[in-house]
């Protein structure tokens, strides 16, 4: 994001140690400070002050940066006594901005797999940049416990920041749990509601989870090592399977012996007998989605970009550096 600072902080004092808690999250390259009057900043008591070598040093960085402006933060909130909807006072701004970027999904392990493959495989040179320049952490990982933990972790996290003065900023993205194409369960949408109450982004993906988002190269990749040979015939099936099967197919989980909706029964109709009977006695384990890590060498963007065909986790990477 960018910050600017206003007159009316500049020149009080008692501001100013907010002001520098807000220039290390600068320093630390999560933030971009936007320098508007560089006359009036260099004149200031609070930067011509004694022990203002450092907070000097960032100026001089950001009035040369301001000449060409980072393209990434594209968000400016200023820090003022007055009220609007782009400001805050000091003390809040502090706050906001030595907080990270929280992207929340349901599960803190399989889901920041996931979310560190995309970042990997999927962001444009500046946000790649931006991540390999940046000090500690400014995007993290923040889940819960499945769709209904991760609607009271919201929350959770809505009334945590609003105890301490400052927005709840986020990215949310879950399963749909979607069992056929146009189905909608329950869960999902009372997540992307609460978002919408809150004007917190939130992404739904419209395959059933995560795991069928693995491209074909990848479980391929995996399957084809020795001790993975196990789970060549099941990967063959699954890669056969039409790309609105992919989508539905219940990763970690077999099949039901009978399905319960006519809807599922056309979906899976043209599966062959055989392939069918295996889905029904077999599936893959809750960790499957760890091959996106362990098996990095055969996840490319072009093979994330087929298997998920409908242009959503480039949305979310497009989410992120909007927050950013």
């Amino acid at each position: 994001m960018r910050v600017c600072f206003a007159a009316d902080v500049i020149t009080d004092d008692q501001h100013w140690r907010y002001l520098d808690e807000i220039l290390y999250g600068v320093d630390d390259g999560w933030h971009e400070w936007e320098v508007d009057d560089p006359d009036a900043l260099e004149q200031s008591e609070w930067l011509s002050g004694t022990n203002r070598s450092f907070i000097r040093e960032l100026f001089e960085k950001a009035a040369k940066a301001g000449v060409y402006p980072n393209t990434l933060h594209k968000r400016r909130y200023f820090v003022s006594m007055q009220s609007g909807a782009d400001s805050m006072p000091p003390q809040a701004a502090a706050r906001y901005f030595r907080r990270p970027l929280f992207v929340c999904g349901e599960n803190q392990f399989t889901d920041g797999i996931f979310l560190n493959a995309l970042l990997a495989t999927l962001s444009p040179p500046e946000l790649q940049s931006f991540l390999a320049q940046s000090q500690g952490n400014p995007i993290e990982a923040d889940h819960a416990g499945g769709a209904g933990e991760l609607y009271k972790r919201i929350e959770w996290r809505i009334s945590e920041s609003a105890l301490i003065g400052i927005p709840f900023r986020a990215i949310v993205f879950t399963d749909s749990d979607a069992r056929f194409p146009g189905h909608e369960e329950r869960k999902p949408l009372q997540i992307a509601d609460l978002c919408q109450q809150h004007n917190i982004d939130c992404l739904v993906i419209g395959k059933r989870s995560i795991e069928n988002y693995i491209p074909d190269e990848v479980l391929r990749g995996w399957a084809n090592e020795p001790g993975n040979r196990a789970w060549r015939e099941l990967v063959e099936i699954v890669c056969r399977l039409t790309a609105e099967q992919r989508d539905h197919l219940p990763m970690k989980k077999r099949l039901p012996l009978q399905f319960d909706t006519p809807q599922e029964t056309a979906l899976y109709a043209s599966v062959p007998t055989q392939d069918l009977d295996l889905l029904k006695n077999r599936h893959f384990d809750n960790k499957i989605i760890t091959i996106l890590e362990t098996h990095r060498q055969y996840l490319t963007a072009d093979g994330l970009r087929a298997r998920d065909g409908k242009g959503e986790l480039d949305s979310l990477i497009t989410m992120i550096i909007e927050a950013l």
